[in-house]
């Protein structure tokens, strides 16, 4: 089992129907909105969920929290 940096695993077989798997890659990624960069790192994290769309988790330090505001979005 190889993931996307090269890192092997000796790992017993993954659930096939069952996936929740955080990996650290080394990839830039950049988040922008209307043509302006909120955040960009190198080392993202990416959340695998059966299910679910892969959710991207950055470092805080790598986003630009000067420019974004609060929501009145919550989450139960």
């Amino acid at each position: 089992w190889f993931e996307e940096d090269g890192t092997g695993f000796c790992v017993h077989p993954k659930d096939p129907y069952k996936r929740v798997d955080v990996l650290q890659f080394s990839r830039q990624t950049r988040i922008a909105l209307d043509g302006v960069e909120l955040a960009s790192t190198n080392c993202p994290c990416f959340l695998f969920e059966t299910g679910l769309p892969v959710r991207t988790y950055m470092p805080l330090t790598d986003i630009r929290v000067d420019i974004l505001w609060p929501s009145h979005t919550i989450t139960e």
